[in-house]
């Protein structure tokens, strides 16, 4: 996660932080780009939420190891 933090700051690019809670209640709606870094379980909610953010256009960059 510090490292998404450092790279987002140094590229100048706003990011805010969301918990599961606000995921499942359907902010993803405000924004275009989702990064889940080292994500290892996500709720059915979370998983509905994401798909109608991913159907909507949004993105997820795909983090390389």
């Amino acid at each position: 996660r510090e490292a998404w933090v450092r790279q987002l700051e140094t590229l100048g690019v706003q990011f805010r932080f969301l918990a599961s809670q606000q995921i499942e209640a359907g902010e993803l709606a405000r924004f275009k780009v989702l990064i889940l870094p080292y994500s290892i379980a996500l709720s059915d909610a979370e998983i509905r939420e994401i798909d109608r953010f991913l159907a909507r256009g949004g993105r997820i960059p795909r983090a390389e190891r």
